[in-house]
């Protein structure tokens, strides 16, 4: 993968490792995986490390664009869709939309348990000892619905944090699903000086559910795929004259 992707791998990836999601009557499959993954990271990285003005060589260091990519992994990878079958006639979008994930319909409640749930862990680095890089993909799924969450986590020690978020949201009795993808990003000092010496001694900063609370929204949005149902076939075979069709047996074809 290094040599395709012209990249460093992380020190640890999970290539066997995959999340997918098919339903044969919309004849539709989701799927999450560290090589898509890695593909969305491959461009040079923004991030620089707190100490680097002070041991990098003054003369610039030319890369070739070819082998240039993201040290931090920050992949902007949403997920890959795959049509299975005939059963559809067509995927339409993903179109960004106004429609959101309705969240407070994911809360547990009576009649709509959690059947089945999965976390999957497709690759992590700690950044040379400056950090931490991290990329996981979640399911529930209920009766009614799947829900996917994607997560790119990255904290550079002394930086930023930053982190990328993947939600996928498909209700069974709809022809929809709704994939929603946010960015947050933090300057690192000014997060940890939001935190108390407890939530420190606790270990917040390497928590990213409680760190994306206090990190600023980039950028967000929504999006839509319909799955479109392959009309039934609408020939009609011809009428066959009786009288016809006894002249072929017994004569053949004119």
């Amino acid at each position: 993968w290094g040599k395709e992707l012209s990249m460093t791998l992380p020190e640890m990836i999970f290539g066997e490792s995959k999340l997918e999601v098919q339903n044969e009557s919309l004849g539709a499959r989701f799927e999450f995986n560290a090589y898509d993954a890695l593909c969305g990271c491959k461009h040079e990285s923004d991030v620089k490390v707190s100490m680097a003005s002070k041991w990098k060589d003054k003369s610039e260091i030319q890369v070739p664009e070819g082998y240039a990519f993201d040290w931090t992994y920050g992949s902007t990878y949403r997920g890959s869709l795959h049509k299975m079958t005939s059963n559809v006639k067509q995927i339409e979008g993903p179109h960004v939309t106004d429609q959101k994930i309705d969240f407070e319909s994911l809360k547990p409640r009576p009649g709509d348990e959690i059947l089945w749930s999965a976390d999957v862990r497709l690759f992590e680095d700690e950044l040379h000892d400056h950090g931490t890089s991290q990329l996981t993909v979640r399911i529930r799924v209920t009766n009614n619905y799947f829900y996917v969450l994607q997560r790119v986590w990255i904290r550079v020690d002394g930086v930023i944090f930053r982190l990328r978020e993947t939600r996928l949201h498909h209700r069974f009795a709809e022809q929809h699903a709704l994939r929603m993808f946010s960015e947050k990003e933090g300057v690192y000092q000014a997060v940890v000086d939001s935190c108390t010496p407890k939530q420190l001694r606790e270990s917040i900063l390497d928590d990213p559910n409680q760190i994306s609370e206090l990190l600023t929204v980039k950028s967000e949005v929504t999006e839509k795929f319909t799955f479109v149902s392959a009309a039934p076939s609408s020939e009609v075979s011809p009428a066959v004259d009786p009288a016809e069709e006894a002249f072929k047996r017994k004569f053949g074809n004119a």
